[in-house]
């Protein structure tokens, strides 16, 4: 009779699934621990870094602003010291070089507002109708510029109150259909940047004329500071040459002086130029690390006192 042989079964051990079971539960919490410790050290990264840009932005402002107060203190300075004219060869034209503060650096320069032409001198301020002669000085500054004149036809409209349009210019009807409509402005410009809105003016031609032109200042042009195109364009009868010998000669000293040099056409330009500034643009820009702070800013000097007309931080 064969023997029937059972094996026997092996206890279950319960002891080693409780070590297993703790192994795992250990690994999971370790895992939960490394994932909050990463996303503490990423939140506190974070924070360090926007602390740090935070910080170096107020830097970088503070240099730009400390750049512009300087800017001011020269102009105030040439005020005391130099009041009778105001050229490009004075120590206030001088851009300032990138210059070392702490952990940053500081430029600047300053612009003579007043040796540009001013737009909003196109439409009498006491009749806001058009003022001819400058209306012809600025076609054909634009003539100098290879740009069509017909342009500025729409730059009257803009700044003058009437409602009927220049030959080639435009007026409320004509903003009204475009996509999306806006209004005629038919008021003085209170930035050049303006001249984005108005009828024929694309970036390429705004970039072109801007530098010439301004919204500040009065009815004159300063001769020791104006581009030589603009001194051409005051009169058909400056040709290149004798506007080159304009500035060849600058300083002026007081605008008399150009008698002998103008001849006939100084009578007629007399009324339209002066030889000194009382609106200056100041560029300035602060840098800390990579952050960049820029401020453009417009003052109006008059005497010692140089209040701002404009302030812009970007």
């Amino acid at each position: 009779m064969a023997k029937i042989i059972t094996k026997l079964q092996k206890p279950h051990n319960f002891e080693s699934d409780e070590r297993g079971i703790a192994i795992l539960l250990s690994l999971l919490i370790l895992f939960l621990l490394v994932t909050l410790i990463l996303d503490f050290d990423y939140e506190t990264r974070a924070d360090l870094r926007a602390a740090g840009n935070f910080r170096d932005d107020q830097k970088a402002y503070l240099l730009a602003q400390s750049a512009v107060n300087a800017a001011r203190a020269v102009l105030r300075d040439d005020a005391i010291h130099s009041p009778a004219y105001d050229a490009n060869t004075e120590f206030w034209a001088t851009p300032l070089p990138a210059y070392t503060v702490g952990d940053g650096t500081l430029t600047g320069a300053i612009t003579d507002e007043t040796g540009k032409f001013n737009l909003n001198v196109l439409a009498n301020p006491r009749t806001g109708g058009l003022d001819q002669k400058r209306y012809l000085i600025l076609r054909r500054l634009f003539e100098n510029l290879d740009l069509d004149p017909d342009k500025v036809d729409a730059i009257v409209d803009w700044i003058d109150n009437g409602d009927e349009p220049m030959p080639r210019g435009a007026e409320n009807d004509y903003y009204q259909s475009l996509n999306p409509p806006y209004s005629c402005k038919n008021a003085p410009m209170e930035t050049i940047s303006e001249l984005h809105r108005i009828k024929g003016f694309d970036d390429e031609t705004f970039k072109k004329v801007a530098p010439f032109l301004t919204v500040y200042g009065d009815d004159k042009i300063n001769a020791n500071t104006a581009d030589p195109l603009l001194i051409e364009a005051l009169d058909e009868r400056i040709d290149q040459p004798l506007a080159e010998r304009v500035v060849a000669n600058r300083p002026w000293e007081n605008a008399q002086k150009l008698k002998d040099l103008l001849g006939a056409t100084y009578v007629d330009v007399l009324p339209y130029i002066k030889v000194s500034s009382n609106v200056f643009l100041i560029q300035a820009e602060g840098k800390v690390n990579d952050t960049i702070k820029r401020i453009t800013a417009v003052v109006q000097r008059n005497g010692t006192s140089l209040p701002f007309l404009y302030y812009r931080v970007e």
